[in-house]
């Protein structure tokens, strides 16, 4: 009973935050409290996609609209260890800046919170980077659905998890970039069996 209760209470937390990003996103002003950089870039697009049945916030930065240049393949930020998509947004300002400066093309960028970060739910699951990869693979096949593929940018832990998710996108994948990565994730299962007792 008790531990029914607590999921009742935590989805419909994490539904009224989403009614509230969405009211605030609505009315212009910043998608959450928390948001780093929002008054430089704040997104274009503030809205949710439901994966494997939770909750799972992303934002987007609309990319150049001149018709008469092609715009490059959208970039998807994976974010690092204990933050969110919010934290891309001054690097999607200098990213316009930089175009508006050379007059080359400005793709669209789009970020997502990962399963238990962020503004997404968190779900009592084995959180591991295949979860991730998966999370990342089905939002680049089912949320920003490029023709002409996408790039990866991972930050921290996102690196690995983006290393990964660019493996599976296989040819969808036309660029990777890892900034500061911290690695893998492993399973407890898996390091267990991989485990080699030290030398006597």
């Amino acid at each position: 009973g008790e531990a029914l209760a607590d999921v009742v209470e935590w989805r419909e937390w994490h539904n009224l935050l989403a009614r509230r990003d969405l009211a605030a996103h609505a009315q212009g002003s910043a998608p959450s409290l928390e948001s780093v950089g929002a008054a430089e870039a704040p997104a274009d697009v503030v809205a949710y996609w439901r994966w494997n049945g939770h909750l799972v916030r992303y934002l987007k930065w609309e990319g150049s609209d001149d018709a008469s240049t092609k715009k490059p393949p959208p970039l998807l930020f994976v974010h690092g260890f204990a933050a969110s998509s919010d934290q891309f947004a001054r690097c999607v300002h200098e990213l316009r800046a930089q175009s508006s400066a050379s007059g080359t093309p400005m793709p669209d960028c789009w970020a997502l919170d990962l399963l238990g970060f962020g503004h997404t739910e968190s779900p009592c699951v084995s959180y591991t980077q295949h979860l991730w990869e998966a999370q990342v693979v089905d939002f680049s096949l089912e949320v920003v659905r490029s023709a002409c593929g996408l790039n990866l940018i991972g930050n921290s832990i996102g690196g690995g998890i983006a290393a990964g998710a660019a493996a599976n996108l296989g040819c969808l994948c036309k660029g990777l970039v890892l900034c500061n990565t911290a690695g893998v994730l492993n399973d407890p299962s898996e390091v267990a069996e991989s485990s080699v007792a030290p030398p006597p």
